[in-house]
């Protein structure tokens, strides 16, 4: 009668055991799923990191600097992209109204292109922003990225670099040179 007992117990704590390991697995994955479907990906990180940018990139546009640093966090779903003073479409995307004949950076969303963009940044002294790493291009950033972003002014133009221990050595000389 003991061992039968025992063996009960044993299984008894077993399945417990498995019952509670199943349902903090399926609670987890519950609420992951719940998660993506209620959650927003309005664009307010981007938004917030866009509005550091812009300063950074103000300051060369005003003639203040001529060298600056803007970390930037993009969300899934938007990019960030640049035209060119003369630019009306660039690689299919059409540059905002709100740009005027301005160079401009722009955050919009994946789905409608710039259409219906989410913040739009225009500088009158630009002529021209130049991306190091892909110079046909129009698109800074895209999808969920963090970069860190050196502006750096080149005549009338802005030459975008992502951070690389190249970069960041120049950009400390210049600081350090002020």
């Amino acid at each position: 009668m003991k061992k039968g007992i025992t063996g009960y117990m044993t299984l008894l704590i077993v399945l417990t055991v498995l019952a509670i390991f199943l349902f903090w697995k399926s609670g987890e994955a519950a609420t992951n799923f719940y998660k993506n479907i209620f959650a927003k990906n309005d664009g307010t990180d981007t938004i917030g990191a866009f509005s550091f940018l812009v300063p950074s990139v103000g300051k060369i546009n005003s003639g203040d600097e001529t060298f600056t640093y803007s970390p930037f966090t993009i969300e899934d779903g938007f990019f960030l992209a640049k035209f060119d003073k003369m630019d009306r479409v660039v690689n299919k995307l059409e540059k905002p109204a709100d740009c005027g004949n301005n160079a401009c950076l722009v955050v919009c969303r994946e789905k409608n292109d710039c259409l219906k963009y989410l913040d739009a940044a225009p500088f009158d002294k630009i002529d021209e922003f130049i991306i190091d790493w892909d110079e046909n291009s129009n698109v800074i950033a895209k999808g969920k990225d963090r970069l860190d972003l050196f502006f750096k002014k080149e005549g009338n133009n802005v030459r975008i670099f992502k951070s690389n221990d190249a970069i960041k050595q120049e950009y400390e000389a210049y600081i350090n040179s002020k």
